[in-house]
């Protein structure tokens, strides 16, 4: 697992990360929201080769009832040739989420 975006590390967003999977040409982003009730969380991404200008790649959304043993999960696939990826949280987020997760992976 290769954190892109973690509600649980404080400072963290937004900054790029590289990108898994950029010289085979695609990448799965996953978000993940754990909660205790009802939640609705957005996050965008977006791609860079030079860390300063960005490319709008997408949007992941959750919504629905989050509990800690059964999160709300979202996904994407990424075939756009940027190096670096940046992820931002929407606002606002509605509920209680106790974590908001976004990984990456290399296909």
């Amino acid at each position: 697992m290769n954190i892109v975006w973690d509600s649980l590390v404080p400072g963290r967003s937004p900054y790029f990360v590289p990108r898994v999977g950029w010289r085979n040409g695609i990448t799965e982003l996953q978000l993940t929201v754990t909660g205790d009730g009802a939640v609705s969380v957005t996050l965008n991404f977006y791609g860079s080769n030079d860390g300063i200008g960005l490319v709008p790649l997408g949007t992941l959304a959750v919504s629905g009832t989050a509990t800690p043993a059964v999160p709300l999960t979202a996904s994407d696939s990424i075939t756009r040739p940027y190096r670096l990826l940046l992820a931002e949280l929407v606002n606002p987020v509605t509920g209680a989420p106790t974590r908001i997760l976004l990984t990456q992976s290399g296909v």
